[in-house]
């Protein structure tokens, strides 16, 4: 079969593997559909602190099980979470499941980007693959793991709704934001980026502006900063844009080993929180899959391209050009594709 995997040194390479085969605990995925996340297009361009397995917003069908799997049976629809936590460590137990040691350990195998691909046995009895429901589309599955982070993130933050908020970078995570903002009742959603296409994107999702980052004034107006990607200049920007007592959050993952410079007497005597966030726990994703059942926030419109898998290195190259592409999804068969979206097949 043919799998997307990172080549050493960097890049993108197709390669040809044998189908996995379950071993007891284990399940094989037919994949469907899978999205190209910035933390892939990161891999493959000067890497990240993460797995070098490139494809984790996947779902599919269940093709084989192993011995002693329970609850699973071949042909269900799933989306599996490429992570998952111990649930008895220090981590777990308050509230910080990401950071658990077991959690970028697990992983699914060889990835997202492949026509089969294996759910480990920790994977599948610590509750990682969720059964699809009917009202949630291929497509529209490919969300529920960036979904989820975003979740994860504002709950861990002070944001409340009527909250003001800008978002520095208008890419697919931050126009997750915005819909999600929007949809909680933010009084005011300014968005940053550099992209007009990707501007034009923030504000017909629900942002109320959208501005050039060279444009920012020193406004020190909104409650909370989301800094949604991991450019470290975006950081001095925020501190343009958050308020006395307000909050930014951490999101955009940054180059391995990058530094920033801090106006630490502003963090102090204007009290201005620094809250990270990494990745999401099984709670958030259980979140996510109920909100996108539930047809409150429109995802499919974030997404621009949509290729066949064998087409998967082209994909990657639309996925890099910001002004061209939004959202870009893998899919192994255009027939898994809603019918409305089937204009956006390459």
């Amino acid at each position: 079969m043919k799998a997307a995997v990172v080549k050493k040194g960097g890049g993108l390479g197709v390669i040809d593997v044998e189908i996995p085969k379950p071993g007891e605990g284990e399940i094989v995925v037919k994949m469907t559909a899978c999205g190209i996340c910035g933390t892939d297009l990161e891999k493959i361009k000067s890497g990240t602190e993460t797995p070098p397995i490139l494809g984790h917003e996947v779902v599919g069908i269940v093709e084989e099980i192993g011995r002693g799997v329970k609850d699973l049976q071949p042909g269900l629809r799933v989306f599996v979470h490429h992570h998952i936590s111990c649930g008895k460590c220090w981590y777990c137990y308050t509230g910080s499941e990401t950071m658990c040691p077991l959690f970028k350990e697990t992983n699914i195998y060889p990835g997202g980007f492949s026509e089969y691909f294996l759910v480990p046995r920790t994977n599948v009895e610590r509750g990682s693959v969720h059964i699809l429901p009917e009202k949630i589309s291929w497509i529209r599955g490919t969300f529920i793991e960036p979904l989820a982070t975003v979740i994860r993130s504002l709950s861990k933050s002070t944001y409340k709704p009527g909250y003001s908020a800008a978002v520095i970078g208008s890419g697919p995570m931050g126009l997750l934001f915005i819909m999600l903002l929007r949809s909680m009742g933010a009084s005011e959603i300014t968005a940053i980026d550099l992209s007009k296409t990707r501007c034009s994107a923030a504000t017909a999702l629900g942002a109320d502006s959208c501005v050039h980052p060279e444009s920012i004034d020193d406004l020190r107006k909104h409650d909370i900063a989301i800094l949604s990607t991991g450019n470290p200049k975006a950081l001095q920007n925020a501190f343009k844009l958050v308020r006395r007592g307000g909050e930014i959050l951490l999101f955009g993952a940054p180059p391995p080993g990058v530094s920033a410079e801090l106006p630490i007497s502003r963090i102090f005597y204007d009290e201005v929180r620094i809250t990270p966030s990494y990745s999401a726990s099984e709670r958030d994703i259980e979140v996510s899959i109920k909100i996108l059942n539930s047809n409150k926030i429109p995802v499919e419109r974030i997404v621009s391209h949509i290729f066949e898998l064998e087409r998967v290195e082209e994909a990657f190259k639309t996925a890099l050009d910001v002004e061209k592409a939004l959202k870009v999804i893998v899919v192994s068969h255009r027939d898994y594709v809603d019918p409305s979206l089937r204009d956006r097949i390459q």
